[in-house]
Order: structure tokens, then C-alpha cells, then sequence
């Protein structure tokens, strides 16, 4: 019971959503890190295996990506984009579908920003994903299905992935 009661206080408290936040160093120039980004879609699903599509029609970028019983179709748009530094996108709409069968709506800001390291020639890049919800109960299933702790995962494993790729390209270059 006292889960039960904790996650309802932190729903009552909060706005209805979940951040999801991490950082990865990057043996590349914060630049080139940044310009090999930009290039995402021709890599996009090799990244993961959770990654299913990756396509720009006219502003919306479609993305769509699964990751345990959780099937997720974005349309984003860019929101902010500051040269060498940041991408920040918006999917108003994007659907989740879980089990195959049960269907939501929720918005997802999903932000890149490519920043210095201490050390010469590497950079870091940090990638913080926010998943708002219409209302507190709908986050409060969202917590109960997992949602937190599945797309961390993947947000962790996606970012270690994008920052290896970059890398590579950098030493081939």
C-alpha cells in the first residue's frame, strides 16, 4: 500500500510527466559531433534494434521505435536548433501502443546538445527526453506499465550507441 500512496503523492505533486535524462562522452571535436548528428536519418536504425523507421516528410521527421511491449510513432518538429550546440524536437501527437493493443497519446520533447569536454578533442553529449501526459492518472499508468525505467534503458543504450558512431566516423575521417 505504501507504493501505491508514494506514487500517487509524487503524481499530485508534479507535473504528469517523465524526464528522462542522460550524458555520454564523445572522443570527437563537439562540432563534428554535432555535424554527424544532423546526419541521423541515414543511420537511424542501426543504432538500435528498437529503431524500426526514420523518415522526413516536408518539416516532420516520423520516427518509430519499440522497446519491450511498449511501440512508440513520433512526429517531430524542431523547435530549437543552435549550430554546433543543440537540436530540441516536439511530437505534439505521438502514439504508443502497448501489447499491440492498447492505445495512447502522449507529447515527447526530446533534446540533443552537443557541449566541451575538459579534455582536448572530445566532447560530450547530453540527451534529455520528457514525455508529458494529458493528466496526472495517465502518468500514473504510465509508471505502473514501466514507462520510466524501459525508456531509460533505451534512451542509454541509443545515446552510447549515437556517441560510438560518431567516434567512428571521426577516425575515419
Amino acid at each position: 500500500m505504501p507504493f501505491f500512496y508514494a506514487l500517487w503523492h509524487h503524481a499530485s505533486l508534479s507535473k504528469p510527466l517523465i524526464k528522462i535524462k542522460h550524458t555520454c562522452r564523445c572522443k570527437a571535436p563537439r562540432q563534428f559531433a554535432y555535424d554527424e548528428y544532423l546526419g541521423i536519418g541515414n543511420y537511424y536504425t542501426k543504432l538500435s534494434n528498437d529503431h524500426i523507421s526514420y523518415e522526413i516528410v516536408g518539416d516532420i521527421i516520423k520516427i518509430n521505435e519499440k522497446s519491450w511491449f511498449q511501440n512508440v510513432e513520433h512526429n517531430y518538429k524542431i523547435i530549437e536548433k543552435i549550430n554546433g550546440s543543440k537540436m530540441r524536437l516536439v511530437s505534439k501527437d505521438s502514439q504508443v501502443t502497448l501489447f499491440g493493443l492498447i492505445r495512447a497519446k502522449s507529447m515527447s520533447i526530446t533534446s540533443f546538445e552537443f557541449v566541451d569536454s575538459d579534455v582536448s578533442a572530445k566532447s560530450k553529449v547530453k540527451l534529455m527526453i520528457e514525455i508529458h501526459f494529458p493528466n496526472k492518472f495517465r502518468e500514473l499508468l504510465a509508471r505502473l506499465f514501466l514507462t520510466p525505467q524501459i525508456w531509460n534503458t533505451h534512451a542509454k543504450d541509443e545515446l552510447l550507441h549515437l556517441c560510438r558512431h560518431i567516434e567512428t566516423k571521426f577516425r575515419v575521417q
